[in-house]
């Protein structure tokens, strides 16, 4: 099946972030491939206390929604319906609707919601699985992981349950995107089929082209908070080789921690945020990029982008970096929450300037390998395929 007209759906959260940036992208590279593309999208907005009842009364079923969709599928008439995210003003309705009228859906797990209410698997910034395995996830309820409301918790938990039980996960989902081959054994593991998930990562929607890696730095680009690592980050700085500057891009919580360390540490540089461009600008010239994070990671994007510009990571020995890291070929891994490991690892591949100059040209080979529009291209093709398949068997 080549489908014509793909519908994708998708929910905006409040604060912009990576799942938005990979729905653009990946809806540029359908169009840039001659389909027709119609977008079903809702964005979260702030709700007063009085809607809250309402809000969550829809993480189980919204008879509204079930007939704006339908009405959008009856006016566009989609060949497949591709989801992005569904939380929290859409909702598995979607998935009934389209199962009704018997249209493939496919459906890409961003993060992991489906075992764990906060969608992360981390709690205090550290791994947690508590909830993988259960059917009913109650850990994740009274802990308050969801926005640190137990009402608000247990709403989401008892609508995942609920689902569960029916079978939605199972039954009403042709194929599943995982981001990494780590992130589909958590899914399957949260009780998603396995026959069902096909690991696709993201790609890069442009190639920004090889750097020199001639600044003289390192670069750490992320979000300022606690499980990106930051204080593993700052700690490892004073161990870093003489002559070795630390860049860090990004904000959040810990922002008056990284200022703290500008003025202890003169090797650190805090740009704030900067647009993706400029932060493009920076990998190609980087020695290393620095991912010291201290939770499991879906898909780091930011790993892609640096293997773009060639630029080798040193990241933590867990999650989906591990898997992206190829340590000693494209980057160099380390116990996670170690500064001294971070900084040694550093002053090891710094050391070497030929085995660094390898490990840029393997960065580089494995973006066009894996991370390029065309592989996306190609991949969504295939999944598409195997959806619309066991539709027609249903």
């Amino acid at each position: 099946m080549f489908p014509q007209t793909i519908m994708l759906v998708h929910n905006r959260y409040l604060r912009t972030g990576g799942e938005d940036s990979v729905y653009d992208a990946e809806k540029r590279v359908l169009l840039a491939h001659g389909h027709r593309v119609v977008e079903f999208v809702e964005e979260n907005q702030r709700l007063a206390e009085s809607s809250r009842t309402a809000a969550a009364a829809a993480l189980v079923w919204s008879s509204s929604q079930a007939r704006k969709i339908d009405a959008f599928i009856s006016r566009h008439r989609p060949d497949v319906v591709h989801v992005h995210n569904l939380y929290y003003r859409i909702g598995p309705t979607l998935y009934f609707v389209c199962q009704r009228r018997r249209l493939p859906v496919v459906q890409t797990l961003h993060n992991f919601r489906v075992g764990c209410i906060n969608a992360r698997l981390s709690r205090n910034g550290l791994p947690c699985e508590r909830c993988l395995n259960r059917r009913f996830r109650w850990p994740g309820m009274l802990l308050r992981c969801f926005q640190g409301s137990l009402l608000r918790s247990a709403a989401l938990t008892l609508s995942m349950d609920l689902h569960g039980r029916l079978g939605t996960w199972r039954d009403r989902v042709d194929a599943y995107i995982a981001l990494s081959d780590f992130a589909r054994t958590r899914h399957i593991s949260s009780g998603i089929p396995a026959s069902r998930v096909f690991t696709k990562p993201n790609s890069i929607p442009a190639d920004p082209g090889m750097g020199a890696g001639d600044g003289g730095y390192c670069l750490f680009v992320g979000r300022l908070e606690r499980d990106k690592g930051v204080e593993t980050l700052l700690e490892s700085a004073a161990w870093l080789p003489l002559g070795t500057e630390l860049l860090v891009v990004g904000e959040g919580p810990m922002s008056g921690l990284v200022e703290a360390a500008c003025r202890r540490l003169p090797r650190v540089r805090w740009l704030g945020a900067q647009p993706r461009q400029a932060v493009l600008g920076l990998m190609q010239r980087a020695q290393l990029l620095l991912f010291p994070t201290l939770a499991y990671e879906n898909f780091p994007v930011v790993i892609a982008e640096a293997f773009a510009t060639g630029l080798p990571v040193v990241g933590s020995d867990l999650g989906a970096t591990r898997e992206l890291v190829r340590d000693g070929v494209t980057g160099a891994l380390f116990e996670a929450g170690s500064a001294r490991h971070l900084a040694a690892a550093v002053t090891r591949l710094l050391a070497d300037p030929p085995l660094l100059a390898r490990m840029r040209g393997a960065a580089r080979a494995e973006f066009e390998r894996k991370y390029t529009p065309e592989r996306c291209y190609a991949d969504l093709m295939r999944i598409y395929a195997v959806a619309a398949e066991r539709n027609r068997g249903l």
